[in-house]
């Protein structure tokens, strides 16, 4: 009965995503996203990925190191590199995105990484009163590879969530617009709530995705070399690539199974 009841949740669990209201952050790899602070090396669809297609790859390399940026943004407000595009939501909805976890940035031995989902919210035009959430990954610093989130009145907070097992897999964001605040999810499960003063929430104005390039004075790195941050829309608004659908297809099979065991030991 316990293996019954296992099967029955995975499966259950992964149609819930299919069920799950869509977030209001537009297709990732579509048109209307623009450049933010700096302009990554490259950012663009690269196809399928990692048993997801239609995938965004932000590409970092020397070509956006402080040194080879113009005079006048090679401070470290433009090592943030990406794009963001306006979107249209109120209190309730989320924006999210899913990052895969390559297994070389569990050591910041290959080179120091960092890619997060961001947020807005606030009047449009007006920077006055405005928020910016943020989740997303880092291995940069002492603390080595983990998950934090940005919060308006403290600064980054790293979060408790065990990466280890995390590495080779995609790992799904999202950030959910409160009447005054956030929250935010990891791969379905509640890691944090912001409801803090500065926090004004009430509906997001603009999505975006991020990559960092570390190559600059303040830092401290000088070669840390390139990398690729590789993003999906949410799962739950993929078209399935063929392993997906049997994937689906046995979801429903487990699910059916079930049911039919449960009536016929009732």
């Amino acid at each position: 009965m316990s293996v019954l009841k296992s099967v029955g949740g995975f499966a259950a669990a992964l149609l819930a995503v299919v069920a799950h209201a869509a977030p209001v952050l537009p297709n990732i790899t579509g048109p209307g996203w623009t450049t933010d602070r700096y302009e990554p090396a490259s950012w663009g669809n690269v196809g399928t990925y990692q048993g997801r297609n239609n995938v965004l790859g932000i590409g970092i390399n020397s070509t956006t190191d402080a040194l080879n940026r113009p005079g006048g943004q090679q401070g470290n407000f433009y090592n943030t590199q990406g794009r963001q595009i306006g979107v249209t939501g109120g209190t309730g909805d989320s924006i999210a995105a899913d990052l895969f976890l390559e297994s070389s940035w569990a050591n910041i031995n290959a080179g120091a990484v960092r890619s997060d989902l961001w947020g807005r919210a606030g009047l449009i035009g007006n920077e006055t009163g405005a928020t910016y959430p943020i989740i997303g990954f880092t291995n940069f610093g002492a603390l080595g590879a983990r998950l934090r989130v940005w919060d308006g009145d403290i600064g980054w907070i790293n979060l408790g969530t065990d990466v280890s097992g995390l590495f080779g897999t995609w790992v799904a964001f999202e950030i959910e617009a409160l009447a005054s605040g956030y929250n935010f999810y990891v791969n379905g499960s509640l890691v944090f709530t912001d409801i803090l003063i500065g926090s004004a929430g009430g509906g997001f104005t603009n999505g975006f995705l991020q990559a960092f390039n570390y190559n600059e004075a303040s830092v401290g790195l000088t070669n840390n070399p390139a990398y690729t941050a590789h993003w999906s829309n949410p799962l739950r608004n993929q078209v399935p690539v063929p392993g997906s659908l049997a994937l689906t297809g046995l979801a429903l099979t487990l699910l059916a199974v079930a049911g039919r065991r449960r009536k016929s030991a009732a």
